[in-house]
């Protein structure tokens, strides 16, 4: 599954917000739960929280506006987020942009996410090359389900590295062991590209990996 999908998937589940009156408690963990596994979030962004389930999404968006210029990154990537769909607020791709790249820059590693996608869709996001590499990197060694998937893809794409199979296949394996159904199915449609010795190869360097650091 490609990034496309993997908004659309994101994108379904922010929708679905909308429609049905039984909702998870941000839209953060509705996108963390298209993308990655995650933890409920609590404390200041439970007005916010309150509102948006509501369906105040005007006030919704101020609340998280409010604590993302004091510099949180979960309510940061709401703004990202809404912005980004005109929720609450106008699409404004620009801003959206802007408060990912700030929730980014905290460690978030699906706002890091979003960024990616928005570029790789065609949605203006920012071009950093071998440093969003590295972003996703730093965050994949630290364990991040969603950065090591993100890592696989980019190469297995060849997306601002050379392209590498038994690397995409090592990275995809990790994070499927995390429980990421997406990594699986991406690490599958890798195998198809593979020789066995690679496929043996990737499989080595995975369980090297998981034995130094137990998850």
């Amino acid at each position: 599954m490609g990034s496309y999908d993997m908004i659309q998937n994101a994108v379904g589940v922010f929708v679905s917000l909308l429609q049905v009156q039984a909702q998870p408690k941000t839209i953060r963990i509705a996108v963390c739960l298209a993308l990655m596994p995650c933890t409920v979030l609590a404390g200041p962004l439970e007005d916010g929280q309150a509102a948006f389930d509501q369906k105040d999404f005007q006030r919704a968006y101020q609340l998280w506006l409010s604590f993302a210029e004091k510099g949180n990154s979960d309510a940061q990537f709401n703004v990202g987020l809404m912005s980004q769909f005109g929720v609450g607020a106008p699409r404004d791709k620009s801003n959206a942009i802007k408060w990912y790249r700030r929730a980014a820059e905290q460690g978030d590693a699906v706002a890091l996410s979003m960024l990616g996608i928005m570029k790789d869709i065609g949605q203006g996001g920012p071009d950093e090359g071998s440093e969003a590499v590295e972003k996703y990197r730093k965050f994949a060694e630290q364990g991040n389900a969603t950065a090591q998937n993100n890592l696989g893809t980019i190469y297995a794409n060849g997306r601002d590295v050379k392209r590498d199979y038994v690397q995409a296949y090592f990275w995809f394996s990790l994070a499927a062991a995390q429980g990421l159904a997406l990594a699986r199915r991406n690490q599958f449609k890798c195998a198809r590209q593979m020789t066995p010795a690679q496929i043996a190869e990737a499989q080595n360097l995975a369980r090297e990996w998981l034995a130094k650091h137990p998850q």
